[in-house]
């Protein structure tokens, strides 16, 4: 981390590239900003391009040793790159376009049951060479724990040359009427991406007819792609497939030496205010600790921060398709126990007062859910534990803390500004019934779902209390429970 840091006091916020061999193959992904980034090896040096700015940065292929980063800032250009252009390739704009090129070998088939989840435990090996932000979900645990529990679920896989190259786990799941295949960890899954290898426009048509042909899907919903997700490329040339863009706030880790100098970044008031309610809380509850737990202690503080959760959700007269779910609930807990989940809980004494629950792969930590004591509010006890679960993945090496879409104004308060990643959900309608879907999502959920939220407290409450009962009220919860997507 130090020498990453380096790296970027001298080239400032422009967007870095990082290069990595593993296995003898190159990959190559961007630090920050857009992701659309493609390795190319020649002449004895590598070619990191970026299609989004139009900019490259090259490394001498000898300063990338096996399983070794190699961080280089973006050249312009028009301006000098690092190496003599002699030994520079002739860089043509429609190179730059795509991430991943089309196979016509890859083959496509559906799993389910027990074959489905076979290939969902060979998911770490597949996707090893693939650690994007946005398979942070993918992990086997989860997968398979929501396998078990979900009618309707399959795995679609594609081969090429006798070796599964990528996974796309999916639910099939019915609304307002229509057939949606969705990932078959959401709402869990806060993004949409693949197992693997980037999907190229063949498999993905070869999906489309397969899922409406064999399992008479209406719609393919995809929510909160990322630029850098191996969905991205297919889902943008689909025409008119974008219904909604948000963004996903994050802590670039990268930008500071350490922890002591994120804090730095916030005022003296801010820093007063923090230990003044530390104080407190020491004061009244016993001396603070911080731990992050895996296994059964990690599944028994989920099981806390659960409850203390669906008492705030309904304090705030707030619904959510997870919390309070048995079935999700219960999913959690279980996949709490996964080598890539960690649960982070902030004693005061002897009693638990915040936790949080983060996912995690190679290089990326995402925040899922924070809670606390809902007795103790008054001293904050959320944001002590969220600073110190901060202090934790500098000590890590992640390169980000990821607070997940959506873009609430909170968040932006922990990324100091720096840093936020746009996402976007895609429709793609297969029938009639699914455009007619598309459509209705795309222009009245995000309408329906601001009307409800901008409803006084007790109207809400009486609406989630009292709507299995009343027709106008059942309707108003229908909302709130359908649309809010915690």
């Amino acid at each position: 981390m130090r020498l990453c840091a380096a790296v970027r006091r001298v080239t400032g916020n422009t967007t870095h590239l990082r290069a990595m061999r593993v296995g003898g193959e190159l990959e190559a992904t961007a630090v920050s900003g857009p992701k659309a980034v493609e390795v190319i090896e020649r002449d004895g040096a590598v070619h990191l391009l970026h299609s989004q700015t139009l900019s490259h940065c090259v490394a001498p292929a000898r300063n990338l040793p096996l399983n070794t980063d190699w961080f280089g800032r973006l050249e312009p250009a028009h301006r000098r790159p690092f190496l003599p252009k002699a030994r520079m390739p002739l860089l043509r704009p429609h190179s730059l376009i795509a991430t991943h090129r089309p196979h016509a070998s890859t083959e496509l088939s559906f799993a389910g049951g027990a074959d489905a989840a076979a290939l969902l435990r060979q998911a770490g090996e597949i996707g090893r060479h693939h650690p994007r932000p946005g398979t942070v979900f993918h992990q086997t645990d989860l997968l398979l724990e929501v396998l078990t529990a979900t009618p309707q679920a399959l795995v679609a896989a594609f081969t090429r040359d006798g070796t599964v190259r990528t996974l796309w786990p999916l639910r099939i799941e019915r609304r307002y009427g229509a057939l949606v295949a969705t990932d078959l960890a959401s709402p869990l899954a806060q993004y949409s991406d693949v197992i693997g290898e980037p999907l190229d426009d063949d498999s993905f048509e070869a999906l489309c007819r397969q899922l409406q042909a064999s399992h008479r899907v209406d719609a393919i919903l995809c929510r909160a792609v990322r630029a850098d997700s191996g969905l991205t490329s297919v889902l943008s040339a689909m025409p008119n497939a974008g219904i909604d863009c948000d963004g996903a706030p994050f802590v670039d880790l990268l930008a500071f030496d350490g922890f002591e100098a994120y804090c730095a970044q916030f005022s003296k008031h801010t820093a007063r205010m923090r230990r003044q309610r530390r104080r407190k809380l020491e004061e009244a509850c016993g001396p603070l600790s911080f731990t992050v737990l895996s296994g059964r202690a990690g599944q028994a503080a989920l099981a806390t921060a659960l409850q203390w959760k669906q008492q705030w959700l309904r304090e705030q007269a707030l619904s959510s398709r997870v919390i309070g779910a048995e079935d999700h609930e219960a999913t959690l807990i279980a996949a709490a126990n996964g080598p890539g989940v960690h649960v982070s809980v902030l004693e005061a004494g002897a009693a638990p007062v915040a936790i949080e629950l983060g996912f995690a792969n190679r290089h990326h930590y995402a925040a899922f859910m924070g809670a606390f004591d809902p007795a103790l509010a008054a001293f904050s006890p959320g944001q002590e534990q969220m600073m110190l679960t901060l202090a934790w993945c500098f000590e890590q090496g992640f390169l980000r803390y990821d607070l997940l879409p959506p873009c609430d104004a909170y968040k932006l308060q922990w990324t100091r500004g720096r840093g936020e990643e746009p996402v976007q959900d895609f429709c793609v309608g297969l029938t009639a019934m699914g455009t007619l879907y598309k459509i209705a999502r795309q222009h009245a959920r995000a309408r329906l779902k601001h009307a409800v939220l901008a409803l006084p407290k007790d109207i809400r409450a009486k609406a989630l209390r009292y709507g299995p009962l009343v027709a106008g009220a059942g309707a108003t919860a229908a909302t709130i429970g359908v649309l809010t997507d915690w």
